[in-house]
């Protein structure tokens, strides 16, 4: 599935559920700078995308749109490139 078509299902879900809680609070929190990977701000910054109805269709968009910044659903960068990493290990495998 395209980067566009992830974007869309987002921008749909953004319309039936409204605002993710991102967008309602400090863009700070979601973004955190370098190394506060375990901080209590990105912990509770993971632990309110886990109570965003937008969760699933923001954390696909950020994997496929290979985002490097910030907590997107639920995920930061590290975890993100790691999930990439193993499903491309994977898709050699398969080959």
């Amino acid at each position: 599935m395209s980067i566009f078509k992830h974007y869309g299902n987002l921008l749909a879900a953004m319309e039936k559920h409204g605002d993710p809680i991102c967008r309602t609070t400090d863009p700070d929190a979601w973004f955190p700078e370098a190394g506060d990977g375990h901080s209590r701000a990105v912990r509770y910054a993971k632990e309110m995308c886990l109570e965003c109805p937008l969760l699933v269709e923001c954390r696909l968009y950020a994997l496929v749109a290979e985002e490097q910044h910030g907590i997107w659903g639920g995920l930061d960068a590290m975890q993100r490139n790691k999930i990439r990493a193993a499903k491309n290990k994977a898709a050699k495998i398969a080959v």
